[in-house]
This record gives structure tokens, sequence and C-alpha cells, in this order.
């Protein structure tokens, strides 16, 4: 159904298996996926952690949606 390479699906796979470890990852896709989810964390009732975000760009978000920003 995706357009991916083998590779990069297998960096999805490895991506979405881990992405509730409670980790970050230096890998830029792993990262963004695993940011992604927590920036939606809202739908569980819950903040995402500036500490568990894999990317500068994630943690200038979740600084952003901290009350008294």
């Amino acid at each position: 159904m995706l357009p991916l390479e083998p590779e990069q699906l297998a960096l999805l796979k490895r991506a979405m298996s881990g992405h509730a470890g409670g980790r970050v990852s230096g890998d830029p896709t792993i990262g963004v996926c695993w940011d992604a989810d927590r920036l939606d964390l809202w739908r569980v009732g819950s903040l995402p952690v500036v500490e568990l975000m894999s990317t500068r760009a994630g943690k200038e978000k979740v600084r952003e949606l901290q009350p008294g920003s």
C-alpha cells in the first residue's frame, strides 16, 4: 500500500514497534514518528514531555504547548 523501498519499510516498522517504549531516537525517521505520536497524547488525556522528544522541532512544540509559555 505504501510506495516504500524495503529499507524504508523496515525503518518504519522499527519506529512503530518501539513507539511506546519511552525512548528517544537520533534517527530522523524514527524520531519524527515518535515525536508526532507524542504530540498527539492529548487524545489520551496526557501531555508530552520535552525530555521524551527526539527532535529539536518536537521539543520546541512541547515548550509552546506548556502552560505559561
